[in-house]
């Protein structure tokens, strides 16, 4: 099986097809200045045509029975393939260089010695013939093995075993939320996690683990956990890793440092392991966090002791969490389950066998009504039968029949002997593939063991190897097609989705890599680690570590890779590949060095013409010109928090480019852009005076997707003009910005810029707009008349003579509208909203801000508005005095700097009590009395008040359902805030910010709620607090954080402070003359203190761990001192 594995593995037939339709291309139409070129070309593409049925005949024969002269033969076969693409590439990069320079567009025009002096001697047309006396030796030795296929075809076995494959529609994908079964396991894993009692509090973090073997559900299971609503509500912090086998601790404190912060920053470059141990424990410290640990082996060069001090080490920073924190561990060892102590890990056991139908069902007949398929039903359960309960095989084999409703076809598998374990199973989906798409699986095997992927990095590397077929006449995109590709992959489960928050990432399970690797085995390999092995030179793609890279140097199957990919290793950097190494690349596709630390690049890699795919990492300053010489280039790829000063001047020569996913600011200094019509991605555009920079440029470039920013606006002489940009018929793009410079403008560039904005009218698909700094005082026709019905977000930014709005309220998917710095509106009114009867009916979010002028806003007769909205937010609007009524759908109501509005109208609440809603004000004189209607006072859970000045409103006592207080920069007095606290009956949590009149926490009246309802409390940035004596009086109180408050001393503090007995978190931040804790000491419920910034005297104590003072603090779980 293996050899049959090795040898269809490589799908040959799609790509075959490829080149000989290409090379009849050049010789029909491109070719034509060459004497005997166009009919070689021609014979090539005749022999491989032959070739292609030769190939095919023998495939479905070596499926059926392995022959070893038919595995040579196909060897012989894949070289001759390879050289014949090199040699039509070459070809191709003629014509390219042809078109993007004039003087090469010369020579071809001119005689052939000229032609000849340009490709050096003949070389490409030796190499032409040469290939097609190589092509016809192999074409002869096939002879005898088509007879043989002959003669077997004419058999009773059939034409193709994949012929039933994806001839029906595919359906919904398989995700982690489809799966059937595991409910009992994932509510007791979930209860394990949850539970706060004591008894499972310890040292180090308590481990949670899930044992079984490869396929049975682990990963899945634990993906169900992560994401189950309360598991999320419970933790603070959910972490994910995978480990796989190989244990590296610098590499994994990095991941679960990437996992906690999720803030995108690069932490490669820290290759110190205490450096990242301190930078761990300050991600987690004081969070309740999750950290699922995936596929964690045992190191077998350790004994159990020592695996278990290594992961104890690398570990020890997460006891710095807050209480209630865990692991959850994957496992296929039991060991591993002992090595991090647990007594009683949860065994998972294969899918009972009906949920294994189920799963079954789902797998090969998706959505569709089984009731119609009684015949398949009867089959498919005795294949369950059969599969003994590995969801993974359940899903492969499931899949396998997803493209067949043909009884004969679900007999044949019921028949077949692939039953006897997983892998068996697994080899028997892969070998139902289509031919394309064993191509794009098996190459993944490139990539490291449990490599996360980026699905469309993955089919843009697809793309550079031509694995993706694009028929005739289909006007699909290739990323479109590719997409499919990969989601016929996913649904058969060659990959598995790995979902993390927001973001999703693919994973190949280690069977499926096990799989791949071993059908390219002769096409793939990897060199990564310290373990270095020989490597044959039929390899043609390549991972290395950026330590093993001088190791290829001598290697004579370097000068045949199409792919190399450099990994990751901490403990080596690489600044700059040597250019011995570079120039023995000739043959590459795909160049990636996205995960090396590489800061330049070589001039020779402008020899690499056949390059399709480069990508580089963040720390890349910069790229040489000879990259504008890769002219067959699709995707450049470089972060875009890169160091990279600028791109080469020559980049709009790279006519193939289809994404340039780079810093949008670099790409609006390339010139001539117009020539990057493949172009795909984003782009930002700076209208210049100049040629190579004005908006035509914009003319040919259709397939552009993402957003389109278009700068300097007023670079434009008028509508004619602007309408050569065409943005009318760039109906891929997504967002639009269109940007004037800062600045005034005369009466005569007020019309030229509204012109300008008439005649940039974007395409009706568009989903976002933005306009800034336009000088004109009318909107554009194109606003008016109902063509942005697909316009999701608006953005009106500094349009200051607008005096006018135009009729937005009739756009009937806009969601979020943003207008500022709208200077000229005086009121606004029926014109806003439209000619329909509902204005704005999907709008959700509406801010308006900055509009000195506007005192009015009313509503038109029987006109019903803004239905959906939720969240308002009104600032810098001095002199409103009005507005209409809001429907109850508002939830969030910011005011700010808003000193005259007198009355904001809201439509009363439905009774619900799971009604909630938000008020923030800032720098206004209204307060909630007059601020909102009583019912809605009553439903007030968070009120953030900010820069208010004017004394607390007597209704204050009418927020029954306030939840949250933030005073932030009040000038509140401590009678106004005792008056405010003794009205609040629901308030559990208290925020004063910045409030300089406040000197003390008052003491309450009682009886009084607070005293049983307040649980948080933070003060901060009050300078002249000295008194928190009172703060015993709350004695549900389980957080105090006191920040940056400079009077505050020791005596500040109430002695009998341990008489909180529910306060588990202490924070006293930034207070200098703090010396010592309460004399009567803490309270035993603590968990976690914070002393930070205090006394010096006292923190050296501490840190020495001497003294009285430390005696009180050692009582307490976890203590950070600084």
């Amino acid at each position: 099986m293996a050899e049959v594995l090795t040898v269809v593995g490589w799908a040959i037939s799609p790509l075959i097809k490829i080149l000989s339709d290409k090379a009849q291309s050049f010789a029909s139409d491109q070719c034509r200045w060459f004497k005997s070129t166009p009919a070689d070309l021609l014979r090539l593409s005749s022999s491989l045509s032959q070739l292609q049925a030769t190939a095919s005949a023998l495939s479905r024969r070596q499926r059926r029975s392995p022959d070893p002269h038919q595995s040579a033969w196909f060897s012989q076969l894949k070289d001759v393939i390879h050289e014949a693409e090199d040699v039509l590439d070459e070809f191709d990069y003629l014509i390219l260089l042809s078109d993007s320079d004039p003087k090469v567009s010369r020579f071809f025009s001119s005689s052939s010695r000229s032609v000849k002096r340009l490709i050096g001697s003949d070389e490409l047309m030796n190499r032409l013939k040469c290939l097609l006396k190589n092509i016809d030796d192999v074409n002869n030795s096939s002879q005898r093995l088509i007879q043989v296929v002959d003669a077997d075809s004419s058999g009773s076995c059939r034409e193709s075993d994949q012929s039933f494959c994806f001839s029906h529609v595919i359906g919904s994908v398989l995700t982690e939320d489809t799966v059937f079964g595991r409910e009992k396991e994932r509510a007791d894993i979930v209860a394990k996690l949850t539970d706060s009692a004591d008894r499972l509090y310890s040292r180090p973090v308590p481990v949670v683990a899930i044992v079984g073997d490869g396929g049975i559900g682990k990963t899945t299971l634990a993906q169900l956990i992560y994401n189950d609503p309360q598991v999320e509500q419970h933790f603070n912090l959910r972490m994910w890793v995978c480990v796989s086998d190989k244990f590296d601790e610098v590499n994994l404190t990095r991941e679960i440092i990437q996992a906690a912060t999720g803030n995108g920053e690069n932490y490669d470059r820290i290759v110190n392991f205490a450096k990242l141990q301190r930078i761990l424990q300050d991600s987690v410290a004081s969070k309740r966090f999750l950290l699922i640990l995936d596929d964690v082996w045992s190191d077998k060069e350790k004994n159990e002791w020592e695996n278990r001090e290594m992961w104890h080490k690398m570990l020890a920073p997460l006891q710095y969490g807050d209480r209630g924190s865990r692991i959850l561990v994957t496992t296929q060892m039991k060991l591993v389950a002992d090595i991090f102590n647990v007594r009683k890990p949860v065994f998972l056991r294969g899918l009972p066998e009906k949920d294994e139908w189920l799963l079954f069902k789902k797998s090969s007949l998706g959505d569709e009504n089984t009731n119609e398929y009684p015949h398949l039903q009867e089959i498919g359960k005795k294949i369950v039968t059969k599969l003994k309960g590995s969801p993974l095989t359940v899903k492969a084999i499931g899949g396998m029949l997803r493209g067949t409703r043909s009884t004969r076809d679900w007999n044949e598998v019921l028949d077949r002997d692939i039953y006897k374990d997983t892998a068996s199973a697994l080899v028997s989906s892969y070998l139902h593939l289509p031919e394309y798409l064993q191509c794009c699986f098996s190459f993944c095997s490139v990539f490291p063991r449990n490599w996360r992927f980026d699905a469309k990095e993955l089919v843009k590397m697809w793309m550079a190897h031509g694995f993706i077929q694009q028929e005739k006449g289909d006007d699909k995109r290739t990323e479109d097609l590719g997409k499919e590709y990969f989601n016929q992959l996913l649904a058969m489960s060659f990959f598995q989705p790995l979902k993390q928050g927001h973001r999703t990432c693919y994973v190949i399970h280690d069977l499926m890599h096990d799989l791949a690797k071993s059908v390219s085995v002769n096409n793939c390999a990897r060199l990564v680690g310290q373990k270095r092995k020989s490597l044959s030179c039929t390899i043609h793609h390549l991972s290395v570590s950026s330590n093993n890279l001088a190791y290829l140097k001598n290697w004579p199957g370097l000068k045949n890779l199409r792919t190399l990919l450099i990994v990751e290793d901490h403990a080596f950097s690489l600044n700059r590949i040597q250019d011995d190494i570079m120039q023995e690349l000739n043959g590459l596709r795909v160049l990636d060095f996205s995960n090396s630390g590489m800061v330049e690049v070589p001039e020779s890699i402008g020899q690499l013409i056949h390059l399709r795919y480069l990508a580089f990492p963040d720390s890349l300053k910069r790229l040489p010109e000879s990259i504008s010489k890769l002219l067959h280039l699709q995707t450049l790829s470089i972060p875009k928090k890169s160091k990279l000063e600028k791109l080469p001047e020559g980049m709009s020569k790279l006519t193939n480019l289809r994404h340039l996913d780079v810093d949008l600011k670099h790409i609006a200094t390339i010139s001539s852009i117009h020539r990057l019509v493949n172009l795909q991605g984003s782009v930002e555009f700076r209208i210049k005076s100049e040629k190579g920079y004005m908006i035509e440029e914009l003319k040919d470039m259709k397939h552009l997707h993402g957003q389109l920013i278009i700068k300097n606006l007023e670079n434009v002489s008028g509508m004619e003009e602007a309408r050569k940009s065409e943005l009318s018929t760039k109906k891929f793009l997504k967002v639009v910005k269109l940007e004037w410079s800062s600045g005034g403008g005369t009466s005569i560039t007020n019309v030229v810029d509204a012109d300008v904005l008439q005649g940039v009218q974007p395409h009706e698909n568009l989903e976002e707009l933005h306009i800034m700094r336009y000088r004109g005082a009318t909107s554009p026709s194109w606003m008016e008349q109902k063509v942005l019905n697909h316009l999701k977000s608006l953005y009106l930014i500094n349009c200051r003579r607008w005096e006018t709005m135009p009729p937005l309220g009739q756009l009937p998917s806009l969601k979020l509208l943003q207008i500022k710095e709208a200077c000229s509106v005086r009121k606004i009114g029926p014109e806003f909203y439209g000619n329909f009867h509902v204005g704005f009916p999907s709008l959700q979010e509406l801010e308006l801000d900055d509009m000195p002028k506007w005192t009015k806003w009313y509503a038109g007769a029987n006109t019903h508005l803004f239905p959906r909205l939720k969240k308002l937010k009104i600032a810098n609007c001095p002199e409103l005095i009005e507005l209409p009524p809001f429907s109850l759908s508002v939830r969030k109501v910011s005011i700010e700097n808003t000193k005259s509005m007198s009355c904001l109208k809201l439509s009363p609440f439905p009774s619900s009590k799971s009604i909630n809603f938000s008020l923030e004000t800032s720098y206004t004189t209204i307060l909630p009395d007059s601020l909102l209607h009583q019912e809605h006072i009553q439903t007030i859970e968070f009120l953030n008040v900010k820069h208010c000045n004017e004394t607390f409103s007597k209704k204050l006592s009418l927020l029954v359902s306030l939840k949250r207080l933030r005073l932030c920069q009040c000038a509140v007095t401590d009678y106004q805030l005792k008056i405010c606290l003794e009205s609040l009956v629901s308030l559990s949590a208290l925020e004063i910010i910045g409030c300089s009149n406040i000197v003390s926490i008052p003491i309450l009246n009682e009886p009084n709620c607070l005293a049983t309802t307040l649980q948080e409390l933070h003060v901060q940035d009050c300078q002249i607090l000295s008194s928190l004596n009172f703060i015993t009086k709350f004695k549900s109180l389980r957080s105090l954080v006191v920040e940056r408050c400079e009077m505050l001393e020791s005596s500040s503090f109430p002695c009998n402070l341990s008489s909180l007995v529910y306060l588990s978190k202490l924070s006293i931040l930034y207070c200098p003359k703090f010396s010592s804790l309460p004399e009567a000491g803490l309270p035993v419920s603590l968990e976690l203190l914070h002393l930070i910034g205090c006394n010096q005297n006292l923190t050296k104590n501490l840190i020495e761990k001497k003294g009285i003072e430390w005696e009180k603090v050692s009582i307490v779980s976890k203590v950070v001192i600084r």
